[in-house]
């Protein structure tokens, strides 16, 4: 009876968790235990139940009397089942367990190999099927994964992993779900392999592991803390690769809540006080809040009294320590933190055995601290001995290790350093091999390639200097293509600094090669047009040579075109983005191997490889391209022609400081309200845009031969890209501006116009055999939801169809996006008089205003449009850029350009009701009266709207039209 009773409790608790029927199951059981007699054939079975209750209890309150207890239990046990007893594996199993809790409290090496062996043997004892082995793989897998904690060896961690798998092997044989256990440690050791491998797949996993079970233990149940914390330390891991905030954010409230379920006297509180810390350290780091650091330092000490000397966690807790003091120091100079730092560091490093993996982070540290120290108070022996530490680091680490290039772009650093006390030439040599090294090293994550390419941009000068650029260069690229998302990639960029490319095309102009300046700008800016440009590579040619592979990588292009783009225009649950995110890894990691592929087919080496200068140069067939480098080195034009080398124009003038002051005036001035002050403002800005940037280039183009009239294309990079160039001018009278001496247009990279160009030749030659005036397009909405009515549509519309004779016209309720989306993959040509909007916070939610659902960028980078060509956006804010990224280029006008139209006018800023219609009627008829070849008939030809758009300017302009209002409209590409 009494042992009925002590059942019942036991299996009240297993439901409930509460204390009390814990307490009352283990009183029965001892109650039992006291009567039963030596031959007592149900005393195992007891003692099973008395182990498992103290253990419980143990878990919930970590008195060590009761794990000594439970083990004590076990081992009688155990002693009551031989070795051919058919039951003996359920005392090993549990023996093993109470032996495992035993060592997470003391740390004792001879408990855990105890637990290993005695799970070893329940396994060769257990029958095959599920679900009798469950428990003892599992437990075998931790064992051996903590042994692989303590010594590193990575044999532990591939058969822990294998069994985990056998575990998941035989939940999926048996159509039952995977225990919580099983997922949960699978994904602990995945997520070590990730760390020592660097591959995501396996971060991937984890996460995905981790979130099954966290959805099977809701807000109460307190065995909810153990997923909360492995998920938030896989976050962590995922922030460290991506530096997105909001997995670091999601980390902290994870952790948070786990420390909640983890009370004062409970066994796992220090874990969750460190892991809690350390996030708290990385938001500190990242958004100087100097708060979150004072908490991470309470949270490590409070983690390091519940860590006694001998606990195997202590050394790894004091480090962290030690690294929150060291960040404090980086923030505040306080010497009593630096000492702090050292203090600790060194006794972690004194209770780190020699050889140990994690042994390596504290002598990093360590070193990191002394040089540290060295910068502050100038003690050679300080960076001496920093050298020392840090090297000893890298030989603790095998080669291959991702965390190599951190190890060794630190020690460049303190090389640097002791290069500059000693005098010494070799070490900062050695310095630069090391970060080249860590540039180039294959396991390392690409985020750490990065700093260490910039660090070796650095150190080096010369030729090696230029190398650091392509590389770094090509890591930028390769890293941003870890989000998923166009949105998600954008982020990033725009919390960045994006120098790279423009100082990378400094050095090379140093150098005197223009040519590489050129491919470097082409290589670095607009990244995310080029990426998803990559998607649509033309595959003609491939599939002639190999259909299969030809289809397989446009399969595989198109898929991740809309992972890329698609998921940004649904709200997805966390979870649905984080499977959608997975995918994105797992097709991009295929897309690669088939790119690969494809460079091995003969003729086919350079697929998706940077575009060489002598092809780039074709861009200028029909006139010369300027492309203007600022940078804080030194600002450039490039003037790009044909068929003679670059010609570069040094611009002093045109510091990139004073860029930024213009951009940002500029920005002031479109935004006042007065117009007198306002035309005043703006002219002043362009008269100093034309004596810095402009009067230099206008007069090299005159040396050259470029005649007056001629169509010329500015390509300005940086802030500069936020000012309209195209109007420059000494604006004094009798003189002649820009738009007098030449007809600018505006193209974001040479590629770009390099393909608007190659189809405008193509289509140039049906064109001379088949003139005609191709159907127009012609949304038109006056009253959009939720806008002000546009008072001139009407009479916009009216002036364009006596104009032109083929016009279809969508009117208000007629154009919904459906409709619009389908009208312009019908038409060539387009012309929208509407509300546009710019997003300054998403630019890839600038929209078009219409009935209904909005046209958003993202539905333009979606539509695929070939027989596009030209398209007129009469409607506000359609061309303008972002100003957090200006080099990216992203605006209305360059969504409809990478969708396939060749040619666009659009606005920079807000444009007046009352221009669309003289804009427009100037326009067309420019280009309805201009006469192309030996074809004298009506015709249009989109090869016309800059000249058109210049004329009308022009017209403008004579008329007495203020120069805020015609200054607005600008042309984009061929």
């Amino acid at each position: 009876m009494v042992q009925n009773k002590g059942r019942r409790h036991l299996l009240a608790y297993q439901q409930d968790h509460k204390q009390a029927d814990l307490d009352q199951a283990i009183t029965s059981f001892r109650t039992a235990l006291h009567l039963s007699t030596g031959s007592n054939l149900k005393k195992p079975e007891l003692l099973q139940a008395m182990a498992l209750s103290l253990i419980g209890r143990y878990r919930l309150l970590g008195d060590a009397k009761d794990v000594e207890q439970a083990i004590s239990c076990t081992e009688q046990e155990l002693s009551l089942h031989p070795a051919n007893h058919p039951n003996r594996s359920f005392p090993l199993d549990t023996l093993s367990t109470c032996l495992w809790e035993r060592y997470r409290q003391g740390g004792n090496m001879g408990d855990l190999e105890r637990a290993i062996s005695y799970s070893q043997e329940s396994i060769e004892l257990h029958p095959a099927g599920p679900p009798d082995r469950y428990t003892s793989l599992n437990n075998l897998a931790s064992f051996l994964w903590e042994r692989y904690q303590r010594s590193g060896d990575h044999k532990d961690l591939e058969d822990a992993i294998s069994l985990h798998q056998k575990t998941l092997q035989l939940s999926s044989s048996s159509h039952s779900d995977a225990p919580s256990t099983t997922l949960t440690n699978m994904a602990i050791c995945l997520q070590d392999r990730f760390r020592h491998s660097g591959k995501f797949a396996d971060l991937d996993d984890a996460i995905k592991y981790h979130h099954q079970v966290l959805e099977r233990r809701p807000t109460g149940d307190v065995n909810r803390a153990t997923p909360l914390n492995n998920l938030a330390t896989c976050l962590q891991d995922r922030y460290r690769l991506l530096s997105d905030l909001k997995d670091l954010e999601m980390a902290i409230e994870y952790h948070e809540e786990a420390l909640i379920y983890r009370p004062v006297g409970q066994p796992d509180r220090p874990t969750s006080l460190n892991n809690l810390a350390t996030c708290l350290r990385e938001r500190c780091r990242r958004k100087g809040t100097i708060e979150d650091l004072d908490r991470a330092i309470s949270h490590h000490e409070e983690a390091i009294k519940l860590h006694p000397v001998e606990h195997p966690d202590r050394s790894y807790t004091l480090n962290n320590l030690a690294t929150c003091f060291e960040e404090r120091y980086n923030t505040q100079t306080s010497i009593q933190d630096l000492e702090n730092a050292i203090s600790y560091s060194q006794e972690a490093l004194q209770l780190q055995k020699t050889g140990h993996p994690e042994r390596s982070t504290i002598l990093n540290n360590l070193g990191t601290c002394l040089y540290r120290r060295f910068q502050h108070q100038g003690v050679v022996d300080d960076i001496e001995k920093s050298v020392g530490f840090i090297r000893e680091a890298i030989g603790l680490q095998p080669q291959d290790h991702p965390q190599a290039a951190f190890l060794m772009a630190n020690l460049a650093t303190a090389l640097v350093i002791s290069g500059a006390v000693l005098g010494s030439y070799d070490k900062v040599q050695e310095a630069a091999d090391l970060v080249e090294r860590a540039t180039y090293h294959s396991t390392a994550a690409t985020y750490h390639r990065l700093q260490a390419s910039r660090y070796w941009i650095a150190i080096s000068h010369g030729t090696s200097r230029l190398r650091a650029y392509q590389a770094c260069l090509d890591l930028a690229d390769r890293y941003i293509l870890t989000w998923p998302s166009v949105v998600a990639r954008h982020h990033f960029l725009s919390s960045i600094s994006a120098s790279d490319t423009n100082d990378a095309a400094a050095q090379a102009l140093t150098e005197g090669l223009p040519t590489m300046a050129i491919e470097f700008l082409e290589r670095g800016r607009t990244l995310l047009w080029q990426q998803l440009g990559r998607y649509r590579s033309p595959l003609e040619k491939l599939g002639e040579v190999d259909q299969g592979l030809a289809e397989e990588f446009e399969q595989l292009s198109n898929q991740l075109e809309t992972l890329a783009v698609d998921q940004d225009s649904r709200k997805l649950s966390r979870l649905s983005q984080e499977e959608e995110s997975r995918r994105y890894r797992r097709v991009w990691e295929e897309w690669e191997l088939t790119v690969s592929k494809i460079r091995r087919v003969q003729g086919f080496s350079n697929f998706l490889q940077p575009v060489p200068f002598a092809i780039l140069r074709q861009a200028a067939s029909w006139g010369p391209v300027i492309v203007i480098n600022i940078s804080q080195h030194r600002s450039d034009a490039i003037i790009v022609l044909r068929d003679r080398d670059p010609a570069v124009v040094p611009l002093p003038g045109a510091r990139l400081a004073d860029i930024r002051e213009l951009a940002h005036q500029f920005s002031k001035a479109i935004s006042i309200t007065e117009s007198r002050i306002k035309r005043k403002k703006i002219i002043e800005i362009l008269r100093l845009l034309w004596y810095d940037v402009a009067a230099p280039v206008v007069q090299k183009l005159q040396v050259i031969g470029v005649a007056r009239r001629s169509r010329i294309w500015w390509c300005p990079t940086a802030k500069l890209s936020m000012l309209p160039l195209h109007a420059a001018g000494p604006y004094n009278s009798g003189s002649l501006d820009l738009p007098d001496l030449y007809i600018s247009s505006y193209t974001p990279t040479l590629s770009a116009l390099l393909r608007a160009s190659e189809n405008t030749q193509l289509q140039g030659k049906q064109l001379s055999n088949h003139p005609m005036i191709p159907p127009l397009l012609l949304i038109c909405q006056q009253n959009a939801p939720g806008e002000r009515e546009i008072d001139n549509v009407r009479e916009e519309s009216n002036r364009i169809k006596r104009l032109i004779p083929f016009v279809d016209i969508l009117f208000d309720h007629e154009g919904t996006r459906d409709v619009v989306l389908e009208g312009i993959r019908k038409h060539s040509w387009i012309h929208f008089a509407s509300h546009g909007s710019q997003n300054l916070r998403e630019p890839f939610q600038s929209r078009f205003h219409l009935n209904g659902q909005d046209l958003t960028l993202l539905d333009i980078i979606q539509a695929r449009l070939p027989q596009a060509e030209f398209a007129f956006l009469s409607a506000c804010h359609s061309a303008a850029g972002d100003e957090s990224t200006p080099d990216e280029t992203i605006h209305l006008a360059a969504g409809l350009q990478f969708s396939g139209f060749k040619s666009v006018i659009g606005t920079l800023w807000q444009m007046p009701d009352v221009d669309g219609p003289v804009i427009a009627e100037e326009v067309y008829k420019h280009m309805l009266l201009r006469e192309r070849g030996d074809f004298h008939g009506p015709h249009m030809d989109y090869r016309d709207a800059a000249e058109a758009l210049n004329s009308a300017a022009n017209i403008m302009r004579k008329n007495g039209i203020p120069v805020d209002r015609w200054i607005n409209f600008v042309h984009i590409g061929a």
